[in-house]
């Protein structure tokens, strides 16, 4: 359509900036303002394009070593590294294309604005490069990848002061700064150690020269004024990105600190955002011969709209052409003894020598004139021909003893993605908590959100969250409260997505209830409560009136109970009498019977008395006859 590159909605772009600069104060403001740009894509959608994909990717059979990611299924970073077939020491890859006239292999990787804009070109140098971070292909949040991170933030509201020793490229200069008395919500420490420590593809060890060299000729063309109209598209989209970095510090050990004005409710994307090592990244040498080449001769352009636009070509590394240009000016770099010093240099510290910089363009040289390309970086495989008219491309293994990774690194096998078996459905009932218990599998623990919607209207009563049961077994439980305002005998809708949090699959279903109506239930207990009502009452009325009968005969009772109970008592009475008085009688004879016997027990003892005293007599006769009786003498 005419015109639609200049299509504006400023509520759309002001809604997307601010997500982009992660300005929101929590994960709720994020959630709404992604929610409003989506409606806003949604109404026009004739030139905001959104699809949902589907895609199939076939592989032989004999292949293995293939990882899975989600998102991006075979075009993948990761898919390749391990793919081999068992038994070959090569792999033949088939694609539609190696080269097409948007195949552009450039080191200024911009969105779609600079280099690797098709498919053709990011999917194979995408062997050859290796990321700082990357994304997870089970979850899609960010990951170490080359480098680890740490991150320290204030939050969405707080700040961090930036140390003096902390620098900043100032584009007007051409000189790094300090940042100090700035202010930044976060700050990512990265260690590089696994770039640092390893080579470029052509033997030169890399170094944070590279790096510094990079950051500084994206901040050159964003806000340095010849350059970014020079390059207007990739200026525009790289400034948003840049404006928020306040300050790099260099640290020992390999270490690189980045003050960044941005928070995230995940720190990973705030490591992520604060990234400044590109994924497909070449040495300074390369760059700076491009750059030459672009922004001095002007005959190249980094963008394909900006070479449109000027009348150049839009550079290309892998074209033998390009790349003997590149080589003749490295050539005259070598001759001139250029040396951009002011690029590596932050405080006092320089981190190139011009005795390096003349070996890099040597050995820079030397590759582009044996390979006929100066596509030159750090990945685990190098690219060792480009042939665009033949259609055919060479990828080695990188045999760097220092590289650190090896096969069977970086794998992530297939893994079974969320599916749902079954809903169990209850009885709702208007004012009674409602249940559906839901079955499914996949990978980690599974969650559902559900909504639940009114077929008739189609208007969304209501969206929540399933109660965790088992990993795989999920409870939708609607309140009473709820389930009350539900119309009865009418259908809804319940609509269930599951997930993982552990692989971003989703497993969408639907299904259908309705609401018990209970008014023919009620109707038939009316009529069965009025039928009781009435029986009760005819039974009442039956029962009072045996009641007063029964009083009258316990009345008639009581009296004959009363005559029998006095004769009883009279007839009791004479007894007792008679009783008493034959008691008194034997009790007369009894008294005495004592006496008698009284009397002769008295008897008794007088004459055990009299023997005892006899008795006594008689010893002591004894006793005085043993004293008196004469000694005998004994003699021998």
């Amino acid at each position: 359509m005419e015109g639609w590159w200049q299509y504006k909605n400023d509520e759309i772009d002001e809604l997307t900036l601010k997500l982009y600069k992660g300005e929101f104060a929590s994960k709720e403001e994020r959630d709404t303002m992604m929610k409003r740009v989506l409606e806003l894509a949604l109404e026009d959608s004739v030139r905001l394009w959104i699809a949902t994909r589907l895609d199939s990717y076939i592989a032989r059979e004999d292949l293995a070593g293939i990882s899975q990611d989600i998102g991006a299924g075979l075009r993948s970073l990761l898919v390749w590294r391990n793919a081999y077939v068992s038994g070959k020491s090569d792999l033949t890859l088939g694609h539609l294309w190696v080269w097409t006239t948007r195949t552009v292999w450039n080191p200024m990787q911009v969105g779609l604005v600079g280099g690797f804009v098709d498919v053709y070109s990011v999917d194979e140098a995408y062997l050859t490069a290796d990321p700082s971070t990357w994304i997870h292909p089970y979850t899609g949040i960010p990951i170490p990848f080359r480098s680890s991170w740490e991150v320290r933030t204030a939050g969405p509201t707080g700040s961090i002061s930036v140390p003096a020793d902390a620098y900043i490229w100032d584009a007007k200069n051409d000189r790094w700064v300090s940042a100090g008395g700035k202010t930044a919500k976060s700050v990512v420490t990265f260690d590089y150690s696994r770039y640092l420590q390893s080579m470029w593809h052509h033997g030169i060890q890399i170094s944070l020269a590279d790096l510094l060299y990079h950051v500084a000729t994206r901040f050159e063309v964003a806000f340095d004024e010849e350059k970014s109209a020079l390059e207007p598209a990739i200026s525009g989209t790289l400034a948003p990105s840049l404006e928020i970095i306040r300050g790099i510090r260099i640290l020992p050990d390999n270490r690189v600190e980045v003050y960044i004005d941005y928070w995230f409710f995940d720190n990973a994307y705030i490591a992520q955002f604060a990234d400044l090592w590109p994924t497909l990244m070449v040495p300074w040498e390369v760059i700076a011969a491009t750059d030459r080449l672009n922004y001095v001769e002007k005959k190249y352009a980094y963008g394909g709209a900006s070479a449109s636009a000027r009348g150049v070509t839009w550079i290309n590394l892998v074209l033998a052409d390009h790349a003997a240009d590149v080589v003749a000016e490295l050539e005259k770099m070598r001759s001139e003894s250029f040396f951009p010093e002011a690029y590596f240099t932050m405080g006092g510290i320089t981190l190139e020598t011009f005795e390096g910089a003349l070996e890099r363009y040597t050995t820079a040289i030397e590759w582009g004139n044996e390979h006929k390309h100066m596509w030159i970086s750090n990945g685990p495989f190098y690219l060792d021909s480009f042939d665009s008219a033949a259609q055919t491309s060479v990828l080695r293994a990188f045999r760097d003893p220092a590289y650190p990774f090896k096969p069977g690194d970086n794998f992530y096998p297939f893994i079974s993605p969320v599916q749902i078996l079954r809903i169990g459905k209850g009885t709702v009932v208007p004012g009674s908590s409602a249940q559906f218990l839901i079955d499914a599998e996949g990978e980690g623990v599974l969650k559902s959100r559900y909504i639940v919607r009114d077929v008739a209207t189609g208007q969304i009563l209501t969206v929540g969250d399933s109660e965790s049961v088992t990993p795989k077994r999920m409870l939708i439980r609607l309140s009473p409260d709820f389930t009350s305002k539900l119309t009865p005998g009418a259908l809804y809708e319940l609509i269930v997505a599951t997930y993982s949090e552990d692989a971003a699959t989703i497993s969408v279903t639907r299904d259908f209830f309705d609401v018990l109506s209970l008014a023919p239930v009620e109707r038939e207990i009316e009529a069965v409560s009025k039928e009781l009502t009435d029986r009760l009452r005819s039974v009442s009325e039956d029962l009072a009136s045996a009641i007063a009968g029964l009083g009258t005969a316990v009345t008639n009772v009581d009296r004959k109970l009363d005559t029998t109970a006095e004769n009883i008592r009279g007839e009791v009475r004479s007894s007792v009498n008679n009783v008493r008085a034959q008691v008194d009688a034997a009790t007369n004879t009894l008294t005495n019977d004592i006496r008698n016997l009284q009397r002769v027990a008295e008897s008794t003892l007088t004459v055990a008395q009299i023997v005892m005293a006899l008795a006594v007599v008689a010893i002591i006769l004894s006793v005085v006859s043993i004293v008196r009786r004469p000694k005998v003498t004994a003699t021998t």
